[in-house]
Formats: structure tokens, C-alpha cells, sequence
């Protein structure tokens, strides 16, 4: 909504559906390489502590992730720093207790690997 003088419109409500709660994880450029749509997440919320909840990558950035200020920094991108890339990771049943802004860490199941068994004894 437009204000008085001509001033920039501002929010007044912000909505938010908690049928699906998303988070965005910063990934490092050595590893997002091996990330891909689908994959199996499992997030840990700072705010529920000994929980893991379940979720799927839904979207893989495609550039430099860099949060204000210190993206606008010229020397940021010089020295190597700043080298993430957003992935967005849907919960697959979010519990009642998440609420946006919540801080979050996910560990990102890149490959699996079958165990081999193998035996001790040489024939």
C-alpha cells in the first residue's frame, strides 16, 4: 500500500502456509557437485534439540549464494570467500512446533554405498 508523499508501499501482513516448511542451506562449491534434485535430507532445528526430521532436495542453486553486506564487499569474492550455493530442502512431515526463521542444519545423503561383505578366508 502506497503511504502518504509518494512513499514506498510497506508490508503489512506477511503469510505464511505451514503445510510446508522449506529450508535454505548454504553449500559449499566443492560439494555442490554432488547435490541433485531428490535426494534424501535429514535436518536437525536448533530450537528442537535430539530431533531429525526427514526432507528432500527441491532446488539447486545455480550461483553464488551471498547474504548483505558482505556480498557488496569487493574484496569478499577476491580472497576465495563467499563460494556457497543455496539448496532448498522441502520437509517431508514438518511437526506443528517449526515456525519460519527457525535455524536449521542439514546433512545432504549425496550416494550410498553397498556394504561387501567379504570373507576372512581365502580359497
Amino acid at each position: 500500500m502506497v503511504g502518504i508523499q509518494n512513499a514506498e508501499g510497506s508490508t503489512l501482513m506477511t503469510l505464511a502456509d505451514l503445510s510446508i516448511i522449506t529450508a535454505e542451506v548454504k553449500v559449499d562449491e566443492t560439494d555442490i557437485v554432488n547435490v541433485a534434485m531428490g535426494q534424501p535430507v535429514d535436518v536437525t532445528v536448533d530450537a528442537l534439540p535430539g530431533r531429525v526430521f526427514p526432507g528432500t532436495v527441491t532446488e539447486v542453486g545455480d550461483q553464488l549464494f551471498c547474504a548483505p553486506p558482505v556480498c557488496h564487499q569487493p574484496k569478499h569474492h577476491r580472497h576465495g570467500r563467499g563460494k556457497d550455493f543455496k539448496v532448498v530442502v522441502t520437509l517431508s512431515t514438518p511437526p506443528a512446533e517449526l515456525r519460519p526463521g527457525l535455524s536449521a542444519t542439514a546433512k545432504i545423503t549425496t550416494a550410498r554405498r553397498q556394504k561387501c561383505w567379504q570373507s576372512p578366508f581365502r580359497l
